[in-house]
């Protein structure tokens, strides 16, 4: 072999460790913005409990109203906080007349949804600035951030009951 083979034997030797550092630079990336979503669902599996909380209690007047057969298109458009939430009080019906109005599922419901919008905004954010590295996963923190910071105190206020 000669010398200008081996040097270019040893660029593609550092380059192809250079692509696998960054691969899992990237996949740790990955992990650590995930991590505070996977870590609001253990905690819900550790410390949700089924009990009415806050605004929770239109609901349940809207399962007596479903029980009793006077529930109406009305109700369900009835005016909520300055809201009119036929959507959310329809899924809510759907949800709590699958798993007989646990409140558990329904938080881990919410953190679905939240965990599916951090992955949507993790997905366009890597379209905008490239690839998800821990020196641009900060970027990416923030707006983590401000998704996962409404749910936190949802769950804490229902677990401190």
């Amino acid at each position: 072999m000669s010398e200008e083979s081996k040097q270019l034997d040893r660029r593609d030797e550092n380059t192809r460790r250079a692509g696998l550092l960054s691969n899992a630079s990237r996949f740790v990336s990955y992990l650590l913005i995930l991590l505070p979503a996977v870590l609001a669902l253990l905690y819900v599996r550790a410390f949700g409990v089924s009990v009415v909380f806050f605004d929770a209690w239109s609901v349940v007047r809207l399962f007596d109203e479903w029980s009793s057969g006077t529930l109406g298109l009305l109700d369900l458009l009835e005016q909520h906080n300055e809201h009119r939430m036929f959507f959310p009080k329809g899924f809510e019906l759907l949800l709590g007349w699958i798993t007989g109005y646990d409140n558990v599922v329904e938080m881990y419901v919410i953190q679905i949804c939240f965990l599916a919008t951090l992955i949507i905004l993790l997905l366009y954010s890597s379209l905008i600035l490239g690839s998800i590295t821990l020196g641009r996963s900060g970027v990416f923190g923030v707006i983590q951030a401000m998704a996962l910071r409404y749910t936190t105190f949802s769950i804490l206020a229902v677990v401190s009951i």
